[in-house]
């Protein structure tokens, strides 16, 4: 089994929602508050309170710079982040430039005559504002004492926003700036999310379709389309919702989070532990500005699980065949390795279904009341069984019309089977409204086989 959490934007997504909702699982702040501190930044208060939004009580997480480490970058000490018409905080302090990371109309090339190949992360001044570049934070985010996974977690969430900012503007990957009115707070919302699902001993995530609307927003550097062209380009490929209009429901940071850390998924097939709810800095009256975590145990591969397994069958000829996909769900979030039926004539040539279930031997009796409890069944009877599975990993391959998780199947080094996971391309075959058909072929020219 393996620890999952699963993310649900009800209301929109944001790296402080996003961290917010950690803490309402369990994540213990003060621990993770020190955690964080040995990245080498800036200090920021953070405060972590219990907000009401909509019908919900959520946590609402503020991360701000120090009055003192404004007055040294030319900052105000204002709250801009909340004198605009959208949905939440947008992950950042804003000070009216909407920056997001945006690059918006700072594309100039004043982050590159400086020498960054020196140890050490080196801010800039444009005017009275301090600029970090993409290969700065990743030098400050390597050099930390932070847990490895969780540096490289964050490396690789700020890597999908810098693509998405350099290729929307224009420039070099590398050159793409971050401006610190919206870094600091950025950084730590990834880093601290990184690092927040590191200490919680998350090994999967998921999140369901955001909600995206259209509109204008208007800013300190004019009217700016919605979604903003950062968070579009990173959703390629993602499944969306409609949202409301006029309303950033979904921040760079919130959107590079859950593109790079999570599957797209509808609630999945998991065992609920408990869930939380992480609010947006707006309460707009339309929607409740909440993210909701679940947290749950999964079964991600059959290879996770014994070679000696349990087959159960019973005949059912008396449940509705509208009833019976409830009751294959309910095993597999159960712990069921599989669940199935089969047509079948009994006695007296009555029509009937064979229910075949598969089990791990020590779920034999939890999932033998499962199907007491969801079924009409009066008994069961049980085989014990063996069988050999191929080593299981996930890669992915990109597309011009988004990035698809391939399921790659290997035995002594030599790969045998590579697939493309089908919900991956249901998703993606609706968001482009095309055939799968036509979609898996396309896919399919681009697998690569090879020996790992």
């Amino acid at each position: 089994m393996k620890t999952h959490l699963h993310i649900d934007p009800l209301g929109g997504v944001a790296g402080d929602m996003l961290l917010a909702a950690l803490f309402d699982i369990g994540l213990d702040f003060e621990t993770w508050k020190a955690t964080l501190e040995k990245l080498p930044i800036e200090k920021s208060q953070i405060k972590l309170t219990q907000v009401q939004r909509g019908a919900f009580s959520a946590k609402h997480l503020s991360i701000r710079p120090f009055e003192e480490n404004a007055n040294k970058t030319g900052q105000h000490n204002h709250d801009h982040s909340h004198n605009h018409d959208h949905s939440h905080n947008h992950d950042h302090s804003h000070n009216h430039n909407h920056s997001h990371n945006h690059d918006h109309s700072h594309n100039h090339d004043h982050s590159h005559n400086h020498d960054h190949s020196q140890q050490g992360p080196h801010p800039i001044k444009w005017g009275n504002v301090t600029h970090r570049s993409y290969r700065d934070i990743k030098v400050l985010i390597t050099n930390s004492e932070l847990p490895e996974l969780t540096k490289s977690r964050s490396l690789d969430v700020f890597a999908n926003l810098a693509e998405s900012e350099a290729t929307v503007h224009g420039v070099e990957i590398e050159d793409v700036v971050f401006h610190e009115v919206g870094a600091i707070d950025s950084i730590l919302d990834i880093v601290g999310f990184a690092l927040g699902i590191e200490m919680m001993n998350i090994e999967t995530l998921s999140c369901s379709p955001l909600p995206v609307s259209g509109g204008i927003i208007y800013t300190a550097h004019g009217h700016i389309p919605l979604p903003a062209p950062a968070t579009l380009r990173l959703m390629t490929g993602w499944p969306t919702r409609q949202g409301e209009h006029g309303h950033e429901q979904v921040t760079p940071t919130g959107a590079a989070i859950v593109t790079t850390l999570c599957e797209a998924s509808s609630f999945p097939a998991i065992k609920p532990i408990v869930s939380g709810y992480g609010a947006g800095t707006r309460n707009p009256p339309q929607y409740a500005n909440i993210v909701r975590a679940t947290l749950g145990t999964r079964q991600t591969s059959l290879s996770d699980t014994p070679e000696d397994i349990i087959e159960i069958r019973c005949q059912l000829d008396d449940m509705t065949a509208e009833d019976i996909p409830i009751l294959i769900e309910r095993l597999i979030v159960g712990g069921a390795l599989d669940a199935f039926t089969q047509p079948i004539i009994m006695k007296k040539g009555r029509p009937a279904l064979l229910l075949t279930v598969l089990c791990a031997p020590e779920n034999k009796d939890e999932i033998s009341t499962l199907i007491f409890k969801n079924s009409t069944t009066f008994g069961l009877r049980f085989t014990p069984m063996n069988r050999d599975v191929l080593e299981r990993y996930h890669d992915s391959i990109k597309t011009e019309f988004g990035t698809i998780r391939i399921k790659v199947g290997h035995r002594n080094g030599e790969v045998l089977q590579r697939q493309p996971e089908h919900e991956d391309l249901r998703q993606m075959a609706d968001a482009n409204q095309m055939p799968i058909g036509k979609l898996r072929q396309l896919v399919a020219t681009k697998i690569k086989w090879s020996k790992e």
